[in-house]
């Protein structure tokens, strides 16, 4: 079998389906009348590598993704966003024509914030205002989460000429240290385990480098 010489770098586009733990918030959105979100959320973004000449098979690089989902009934709706970044770190093993598996790691951070509304179909300007005021009818409650992000990884690589390969992987997201806020500034207690932006995910992508046979 003839062995694959790899370029120093790659960039490109990626997709991913995250699955947080969901049912802490899903049970309090029922009782207050409103559809759970789905158990998985889609996010966007972009991730690079560049291999390290003096360690062979080693590439360091960095990816960062973001995307939300919303529900509504009536007058009430939600909003739940998952963010992250982080550098990656990679072993590839031996590459076999155009064929490559990598194991490593994202480190970094994300942030997982619920968006809560209640309000009128519409309002006036100066309504905005009362409301700031004091004189509110419609509410709106955030709730965010930043934590340091680990999160193992499996991805494969798929050359489709020497400039472009198909990228797929599996991973596992650990939040660790996740500190929640309400109201953008203070401290959320008491926040149950099953909401948590811990969970497996999947991503596709495509990776555009100067892949050398």
């Amino acid at each position: 079998m003839s062995l694959l010489s790899k370029f120093g770098m790659a960039a490109g586009i990626n997709v991913n389906y995250f699955t947080p733990k969901l049912d802490g918030v899903n049970n309090e959105l029922t009782n207050a009348g409103l559809p759970e979100f789905s158990k998985g959320i889609f996010t966007y973004g972009g991730s690079g590598y560049v291999y390290v000449l003096f360690v062979r098979n080693l590439r360091l690089g960095g990816t960062g993704y973001g995307g939300s989902q919303t529900i509504a009934s009536g007058n009430k709706s939600a909003k739940l966003t998952l963010s992250g970044g982080g550098v990656t770190v990679e072993y590839t093993l031996p590459q076999v024509r155009s064929f490559a598996l990598s194991f490593g790691a994202i480190i970094g951070g994300g942030k997982l914030s619920l968006d809560l509304y209640d309000k009128t179909s519409s309002m006036n300007w100066d309504d905005v205002w009362n409301e700031y005021e004091g004189d509110a009818n419609a509410k709106h409650i955030d709730i965010s989460s930043s934590y340091f992000l680990f999160a193992p990884t499996v991805n494969a690589e798929f050359l489709l000429s020497r400039l472009i390969a198909f990228r797929a992987g599996i991973g596992y997201q650990f939040a660790i240290a996740e500190n929640w806020k309400v109201y953008n500034e203070q401290n959320l207690n008491n926040v149950p385990s099953n909401f948590s932006g811990n969970g497996f995910f999947v991503n596709v992508g495509i990776l555009i480098g100067l892949f050398v046979f």
